[in-house]
């Protein structure tokens, strides 16, 4: 598999696509006044459907264009993916690692310059690998301790993070991502850093798995009822997760990112499989549709509306 290791590559367009299929003009995108930046982090665990659940990578490549081997026949594949999209939405580099710290270093690379380019709406789909504090706290070098420089870069330009997490029920992992969001806190993420977090109900099963994330004695503030009690109908997660409230949240996953308004926090979101793709074209339509995105001329309708109107 091809590694992209020039930043600078040219816009990677699927061999299907013609002439007729580009944008109408290649004019450089100006962002209104006040615009933020929306960068999508998606970090999830094993193939817990992060590509396709989240992302919506097969619709996303059929109607966008952009270029990937990462979907295939078997949804999704242990490697890694990332999607930095461009104001014609076909600005696409693919990167597959087995974890290697060289591969790494080129996604860090990427992921900074996207931060700082025009594009106006980026997802960078890192996927997870067998260890996720080497595969997220390492992506910007030593550990942890690469992180705050990313998100200080994201506060210097001005622009918030979206970070998504995806989680299956493999105990070991849960508990390393959950260590990392903790990690997070102690080195002070600023307030202008966007958190959501996406569980998908289909993986997240177990007693173990939600003991594992949201702690022995249960969630807070739903029904009440302990994980024992829960698990005996077999419906623990999809019992208590649509219950819980941005109130609550703020008392089970530990303030992960100091928000200095947690409950108006516009993009807090808990979706499942099923709700992702819809979730995904909201923000779609938030960024190409907005009243003040004066870019939306440089944007060719065909390759949007039949994406947003499914």
């Amino acid at each position: 598999m091809e590694i992209v290791d020039n930043i600078q590559a040219e816009s990677a367009v699927t061999p299907e696509q013609s002439d007729n299929d580009a944008p109408a003009t290649t004019n450089k995108w100006s962002p209104p006044k006040n615009y933020q930046k929306r960068l999508l982090i998606t970090a999830g665990i094993k193939s817990g459907g992060k590509s396709i659940s989240l992302v919506g990578t097969a619709d996303l490549h059929l109607k966008f264009g952009v270029h990937s081997d990462l979907y295939d026949a078997e949804y999704g594949k242990e490697s890694r993916f990332i999607n930095v999209f461009g104001p014609d939405l076909c600005t696409g580099y693919s990167l597959y690692s087995d974890g290697s710290g060289a591969t790494a270093k080129q996604e860090a690379v990427i992921m900074l310059e996207s931060l700082h380019s025009d594009a106006p709406f980026v997802i960078h789909d890192i996927g997870a690998g067998r260890n996720v504090m080497t595969t997220i706290g390492g992506i910007l070098g030593d550990g942890i301790h690469g992180l705050p420089e990313f998100f200080e870069s994201c506060a210097d330009a001005g622009r918030r993070v979206t970070i998504q997490h995806v989680l299956t029920n493999d105990i070991e992992q849960i508990l390393s991502l959950r260590n990392w969001i903790e990690a997070g806190e102690k080195l002070g993420f600023a307030d202008d850093v966007d958190h959501i977090l996406l569980i998908n109900k289909r993986y997240l099963n177990s007693l173990e798995a939600c003991k594992a994330w949201f702690g022995e004695d249960g969630l807070p503030g739903t029904t009440g009822k302990k994980f024992d009690a829960l698990e005996k109908n077999g419906q623990a997660v999809k019992i208590a997760l649509p219950e819980l409230k941005p109130r609550v949240l703020d008392k089970w996953i530990r303030r992960p990112f100091r928000f200095s308004e947690w409950e108006t926090a516009a993009h807090l979101d808990i979706v499942e499989k099923s709700q992702a793709r819809a979730f995904f074209r909201s923000l779609v339509r938030e960024y190409y549709h907005a009243k003040d995105f004066n870019g939306l001329d440089l944007v060719d309708p065909k390759l949007i509306e039949p994406f947003l109107t499914r």
